[in-house]
């Protein structure tokens, strides 16, 4: 249903805000209102670094599981599609180094998988391996 003439300003109004906290070299355009052209988002570049096998710039691109306040079906289900892409293509191919990077996200702190990986893979003499078995001697104690 078409959104009333008020409710569509209050809306653009509370963008327009947004935007310019956020990201001031994106001015919202008006007449009629859009985005700028060229737009990027940052789950738009880790899919296209996951894509070409760019694990190390997926990782840096990833803020985090995608508006995580949010509980809108269609967020939710890209949520989980990148959240699921990154994990999967870090325990397939990731380095010890991606893996430890991806290890330090919030959403792997249960991942007992992507642990026992981490042991397994980082190098015997890596300061990163007595942390790795703490965390998992956490969380199969806590199983």
């Amino acid at each position: 249903e078409p959104l009333a003439g008020v409710t569509l300003r209050a809306e653009i109004t509370r963008l327009r805000k947004v935007l310019e906290r956020w990201c001031p070299e994106l001015p919202l355009l008006s007449r009629p209102y859009r985005l700028p052209a060229g737009m990027s988002a940052d789950f738009l570049r880790v899919t296209r670094a996951i894509a070409a096998g760019e694990l190390g710039a997926a990782l840096a691109d990833y803020r985090g599981e995608l508006l995580p306040g949010s509980d809108s079906a269609a967020i939710d289900a890209e949520r989980r599609r990148l959240s699921t892409a990154l994990r999967s293509a870090v325990l397939e191919s990731g380095s010890a180094e991606e893996l430890w990077e991806y290890l330090q996200l919030p959403e792997a702190a249960a991942d007992e998988e992507a642990w026992r990986l981490g042991l397994r893979i980082l190098p015997a003499r890596s300061p990163k391996r007595s942390l790795v078995v703490s965390h998992l001697e956490e969380l199969l104690a806590g199983a």
